[in-house]
C-alpha cells in the first residue's frame, strides 16, 4: 500500500495539467551587430521577456511567455 501511495504522489507531480506558454526564436541578422544584446519585448507593457547576445550574426530565443499569443517586438 505504500509503494502505491508514493507511485500516487509522483503521478500527480508529474502530470501537471497547466499548459506552458514556451517560445523558440532562432535568426540570422547582419554580421556587424555581433556582440550586440536583442531584447524581446511586449508591446502592450514595454516589459522585456527576455534576452541575448548576438554572436557571428546569429540569435537564440528560449523562454516562457506569460501568456499566449501575444504581440512582441525585437529592439537593440
Amino acid at each position: 500500500m505504500r509503494v502505491f501511495n508514493i507511485l500516487l504522489l509522483i503521478l500527480l507531480f508529474c502530470c501537471d495539467s497547466r499548459e506552458e506558454n514556451s517560445f523558440s526564436l532562432n535568426g540570422k541578422t547582419q554580421s556587424d551587430a555581433n556582440g550586440k544584446v536583442l531584447y524581446l519585448i511586449d508591446v502592450q507593457s514595454g516589459i522585456t521577456l527576455d534576452s541575448t547576445r548576438i554572436e557571428n550574426g546569429k540569435f537564440q530565443f528560449n523562454t516562457k511567455l506569460p501568456e499566449a499569443p501575444m504581440f512582441v517586438k525585437l529592439k537593440t
